[in-house]
């Protein structure tokens, strides 16, 4: 939002005598320095605000964007930085991926001109779609919010249900996606469903000097801060950074939503005591404790609400970077905000296997939707079947059992679940074991990083859940070659997990080790979809505040 910010301060501040246009990132294949949504405000007079790349594109993006002032025409440009083309834009620069960007010319007396479209949603607390036309019909370079598709379902030619079925399923993803969208004519148009996330709030707790050096920082990432403390004690500097200061006793004029942070460091034992009063109750999706690990032992033996086994607990608050000044425990805390509410694990990036964005979903004409019982089904069914075992010649999972195979007869057991969706993650003999998974009914997701283990394929799987599955409040993690556990008992783990929606509902192993199949709740969706390595679901198993119920199958019935 901070860059959607200046833009619109630059457009406020224009003359009656400045053109303008908008570049937009709309599609980006590869490594790529900004994602979908980076915006570029460039004026007729040769000055720019925002950007689209780290500094190679925008040159020509200038240029671009002068033809579409002076043609008053919007156009998409491709970007393809992988080529050995000396004279393509981009080559050596290490890009090394393909940018699709949309030039749009802005007129300013048009009401619904995309930047008086985002000034409408720029302080929005919840997250909003829009919708951009790409292609398969002319450019119009408007930009679309939700209340606008029914009217563009019917502009062009559109089945209103699909469309409105495909921003659903973005929604619950959570990322931006173009589609192609079949029209009544049979021809189909390309269209961007960009997901647009509200502004980070942080609500501090504290005055002293090294709040102001967090308020620094969380300034430069365009954050809205707000601070609680003894209000004469509050430097100069911060009440300029923060969007409001309060003295404690208002504290309740402050409600933290599902993009807001708590962060407490007042330094002093009974104020955290009384903001914790306060705000565990109301849940806050990072809930961050300035101070030893002891001490907050010793603040949960005053409450009545359970700080130590709340999820969204984080005590000490910040990443192990060794930081001892103010400026670098601020940067530790930011930075592990940042990955709690990106969803990812906070490792060096060196150790990463893979791309670090994952790619941008791109879906045809025929891309099958979810359907409306998937997309309201309240338990999914994660099946892993990306492991490279094979036996008799043929991948494990596809071995005959019974009159079909053990990941036919997996998926049987699945299906017969009530109010449930299945999904399948596959990685090697990903073809073979797609085909066989369609052919049984089930939705398919594959994991590029099936070699590392188990963690990647459930990070995987929650992924296409929250995209295609909004009302998912369970996940069941079966294994494809179990064949010999009895249904009966799948469905024990679900009631179990129904009646005790807060717990985890796990398998016994060996008499004391927790293992799949399992149960894991939403409020867990976070964790698994950071998880990595063969031993990511163990260690969370081990380490988890949440409570575990463990129940019991004969030892031969969890052989594979």
């Amino acid at each position: 939002m901070k860059e959607i910010r200046h833009i619109l301060a630059r457009y406020a501040a224009r003359t009656p005598d400045e053109r303008l246009a908008l570049a937009t990132v709309v599609r980006v294949e590869g490594s790529a320095y900004r994602r979908v949504g980076a915006r570029m405000l460039v004026s007729s007079r040769g000055d720019w605000v925002g950007g689209i790349s780290g500094g190679c594109l925008e040159g020509d993006a200038l240029r671009r964007a002068q033809a579409a002032i002076n043609q008053t025409q919007p156009s998409v440009v491709t970007y393809d930085t992988r080529d050995d083309d000396a004279h393509q834009i981009g080559v050596g620069l290490g890009c090394n991926g393909v940018i699709d960007v949309l030039f749009a010319p802005i007129d300013a007396a048009q009401s619904d001109n995309p930047l008086a479209v985002l000034a409408q949603l720029v302080t929005t607390r919840t997250p909003r779609l829009l919708l951009q036309v790409l292609g398969g019909a002319p450019l119009d370079g408007l930009l679309y919010p939700l209340a606008q598709f029914a009217p563009v379902a019917v502009r062009y030619g559109l089945n209103g249900d699909v469309l409105h079925r495909r921003a659903a399923a973005v929604r619950a993803g959570q990322n931006s996606r173009v589609v192609e969208l079949p029209t009544a004519s049979g021809a189909s148009i390309k269209m961007l469903f960009e997901y647009l996330r509200p502004e980070m709030r942080l609500f501090v707790v504290g005055d002293n000097y090294d709040v102001t050096a967090l308020a620094g920082l969380s300034d430069q990432l365009g954050w809205e801060l707000h601070v609680i403390g003894t209000v004469r004690k509050v430097s100069k500097a911060l009440f300029r950074l923060a969007s409001s200061v309060r003295p404690y006793a208002q504290v309740s004029e402050l409600i933290p939503d599902a993009y807001t942070a708590v962060l407490l460091m007042s330094h002093d034992y009974r104020r955290d005591l009384e903001m914790l009063r306060y705000f565990l109750p109301l849940q806050p999706r990072y809930l961050g404790l300035l101070g030893p690990k002891k001490r907050t032992v010793k603040l949960q033996g005053e409450l009545t609400e359970d700080l130590l086994t709340y999820a969204h607990t984080y005590s000490p608050t910040g990443l192990d970077i060794g930081a001892e000044s103010p400026e670098e425990i601020a940067l530790a805390i930011l930075a592990e905000i940042v990955s709690v509410f990106r969803a990812r694990n906070a490792r060096p990036l060196r150790e990463r296997r893979g791309p670090i964005h994952a790619a941008q979903p791109h879906e045809s004409a025929d891309s099958e939707s979810p359907s409306a019982t998937e997309i309201q089904a309240r338990t999914a069914v994660l099946l892993l079947a990306a492991g490279k075992a094979a036996r008799m010649g043929a991948p494990k999972q596809l071995l005959a059992w019974e009159d079909t195979t053990l990941l036919g007869h997996a998926i049987g057991q699945a299906r017969s679940l009530p109010d449930s969706a299945v999904y399948v993650v596959t990685g090697a003999h990903r073809e073979a074991v797609e085909s066989e998974a369609t052919r049984h009914g089930a939705t398919t997701v594959y994991n590029p990083e099936f070699a590392e283990g188990m963690g990647p394929s459930i990070a995987a799987g929650i992924a296409a859940i929250r995209h295609r599955q909004p009302a998912a409040e369970r996940v069941l993690v079966m294994l494809a070659d179990q064949p010999l556990i009895p249904t009966e008992y799948y469905r024990r783990l679900i009631d179990t997990h129904r009646a005790a929606p807060t717990t985890i509902v796990t398998t016994l192993y060996d008499g004391a080790r927790s293992g799949v199949p399992a149960v894991f709740g939403k409020p867990t969706f976070d964790t698994l979809a950071r998880l990595q390595g063969d031993r990511g679901a163990r260690t969370f198993l081990r380490t988890t505040k949440l409570p575990i119920v463990q129940l019991l199958l004969e030892p031969a019935q969890l052989v594979d």
